[in-house]
């Protein structure tokens, strides 16, 4: 097969096809001039090379670019939160040293009144240790003034003995039968063989109001002093029945301060705190051991002083029924 061979262009119609650069393309833009010798520069700055580029290394060169300008930006972003924050704390520092100002003035408006409080404080305190003594005092002397006044009172119960447990008789009308006089005499000649006479005792009569539970106790006010202690001195013979119920028991007639103090010391013999306290002759008794001698007690603060009475006792004033124990 025979080839057909093209005839080769001549040179010069090349050249001829070949278009000749204008002169309008030879100068670029001033915005993309740029000298072949920066562009090197550039490019070996960043680690490239212009003839070499690949994508891997474009995409690298992007990313070194945008992390510069995100440092750039966010310091810019700093500086600007710095200066606003500056400004508006420059804005408000006159509000807070006001406040500051304001609440020193207020501390020290308070602590002048604290030191007003603290010397009217004291004030008062003397004031009241002053009161306290002299009600202390006041105390003391109506408490001397009650011991005298109860030392007269008793005085007049000298020749009185108070009994517990004759029954009540009454008459058909319902008054009060003179026959307790009879029965306190022939009881005092059987029991206690003295012989009682019914003009030895001046008055006798029940302390109280009437009772339909309970017998009231009779005061027996005698003639003479000597009967009375007479009486007294044998009255546990009165007390000799084996049903204690069935009993009869004559007391000393006390003053109601004096049979307070008596119910008072009777409870701490029951609570074991002292040996045995008693009356004589309206006088209140205590002994504290067996190896201690008899005291005389006159005052709960005495009973205190032995170290004998919790404070509640003495408080209040017993039962005048109850304060007599069976002895």
């Amino acid at each position: 097969m025979v080839r057909t061979m093209k005839p080769k262009k001549s040179q010069q119609q090349e050249k001829a096809k070949k278009p000749e650069p204008s002169s309008s393309k030879a100068k670029s833009s001033p915005e993309n001039q740029q000298p072949k010798a920066d562009k090197e520069t550039m490019w070996s700055d960043a680690g490239f090379n212009e003839s070499e580029l690949t994508l891997s290394q474009l995409k690298n060169m992007i990313t070194t670019l945008a992390t510069e300008i995100f440092n750039k930006k966010k310091e810019a972003i700093k500086a600007e939160v710095d200066e606003e924050v500056e400004a508006r704390l420059y804005d408000h520092s006159n509000d807070v040293e006001e406040t500051v100002e304001e609440l020193r003035k207020e501390m020290e408006l308070m602590r002048e009144e604290n030191e007003s409080l603290k010397k009217e404080n004291t004030n008062l305190r003397r004031r009241t240790e002053r009161l306290e003594f002299d009600i202390t005092n006041q105390n003391k002397k109506l408490r001397d003034l009650k011991i005298c006044s109860d030392a007269v009172e008793q005085q007049l119960y000298e020749k009185d003995l108070q009994i517990v447990g004759i029954p009540e008789l009454f008459d058909k009308e319902g008054s009060e039968d003179e026959v307790d006089i009879k029965t306190i005499v022939k009881m005092v000649h059987e029991k206690m063989d003295i012989n009682l006479k019914p003009n030895d005792i001046e008055k006798i009569n029940r302390l109280g109001k009437r009772k339909n539970d309970k017998t009231r106790d009779i005061v027996i006010r005698f003639r003479r002093t000597n009967v009375r202690n007479k009486i007294y001195n044998n009255r546990k013979k009165a007390a000799t029945h084996s049903d204690p119920n069935k009993n009869t028991y004559f007391n000393d007639r006390l003053t109601e301060y004096r049979r307070d103090l008596l119910y008072a010391a009777r409870q701490l013999v029951k609570r074991k705190r002292i040996l045995a306290a008693w009356s004589q002759q309206g006088n209140v008794l205590i002994r504290k051991t067996d190896k201690d001698s008899v005291v005389q007690i006159t005052s709960h603060e005495q009973l205190r002083e032995l170290n004998t009475i919790p404070d509640e006792i003495g408080q209040s004033v017993g039962d005048p029924d109850t304060d007599y124990d069976s002895e």
